[in-house]
């Protein structure tokens, strides 16, 4: 840790530390965290440490590939059907511009227990859908599928580290992808 952080290493949790814990989610990412540095491969805790103190090469890898409009929070909760079975999308609180495999990470992260199918099946599912749209994916789109899920463990490594080993591994390595990405 450098010099002047506290505890924690990031400035948002040591200030709620410094309030006592007045609500409960930064306590329990406080103690996810902890827990992603017991159980997180030290390489993948490195990385995961350095980017959250510098996330400048990660977003300038992320921005050297195709950038969309993002509705900023794929998760089931903001999902309908409309009657002709078209998906609608609630919720538009975090839209902005960035690469579309942000929000298919999010969804991943956030829907993991309920998805109807693998992880690996709604990568593929988005780049087919893409695909189909005549989006051409060669070259970017394995790129920011890596690069996008480095940044959700950024993001969700607390998470993670609460849950299940199998999931923790399984980003861990997909981390360890993206930071080969990385210029």
């Amino acid at each position: 840790m450098a010099s002047g952080e506290g505890r924690h290493g990031w400035g948002w949790l040591d200030c709620e530390q410094a309030r006592g814990w007045p609500e409960p989610v930064p306590r329990i990412a406080a103690e996810g965290w902890q827990r992603f540095e017991e159980r997180a491969p030290a390489d993948v805790h490195s990385l995961v440490g350095d980017l959250h103190h510098d996330l400048d090469p990660l977003v300038r890898a992320a921005r050297a590939t195709p950038q969309t409009f993002l509705h900023g929070d794929w998760n089931l909760g903001n999902l309908g059907e409309r009657p002709d079975g078209r998906t609608v999308l609630l919720d538009w609180s975090y839209p902005g511009a960035g690469p579309v495999a942000h929000d298919l990470a999010w969804y991943l992260a956030l829907n993991r227990a309920r998805l109807p199918e693998s992880k690996e099946a709604s990568i593929d599912a988005l780049g087919a859908a893409q695909a189909d749209r005549g989006i051409p994916l060669e070259g970017w789109w394995a790129a920011q599928v890596d690069l996008c899920l480095l940044g959700a463990l950024v993001q969700f490594g607390w998470e993670k580290a609460l849950g299940d080993g199998d999931e923790l591994a399984w980003r861990c390595e997909r981390a360890r992808e993206g930071a080969r990405r990385l210029a």
